[in-house]
């Protein structure tokens, strides 16, 4: 399950470790500012398309148990990127499913 207070607590973590401002990673993710601050703050849940964008970046997981690198995550960041041309509700119909194939195999 997404966790959007975990996501954006570790956002914002890793956005700083990388020492990125706020704009300079929302420029990088093509989004605005005041959003990406409000992900982080957990105030907006990120669309599909946004959540891939910044799990994309970071190589990090969606769901709660994967949210740090992982040697798996290209893939499923790969398999996700094909998705691009499916409309937002099958896109996330195919990330809850990837996310819990994911969980069950562990």
């Amino acid at each position: 399950m997404f966790n959007c207070d975990l996501f954006g607590k570790t956002i914002r973590s890793m956005r700083k470790n990388r020492r990125l401002s706020l704009l300079s990673l929302s420029l990088k993710l093509n989004i605005t500012q005041a959003y990406l601050g409000e992900i982080e703050r957990a105030k907006k849940v990120p669309s599909v398309d946004v959540a891939l964008a910044i799990a994309n970046f970071f190589k990090i997981g969606l769901d709660d148990s994967s949210l740090k690198p992982k040697q798996n995550q290209p893939i499923i960041h790969e398999i996700l990127n094909k998705t691009k041309g499916l409309n937002p509700i099958e896109r996330q119909f195919i990330c809850k499913a990837l996310t819990e194939f994911i969980a069950f195999h562990k």
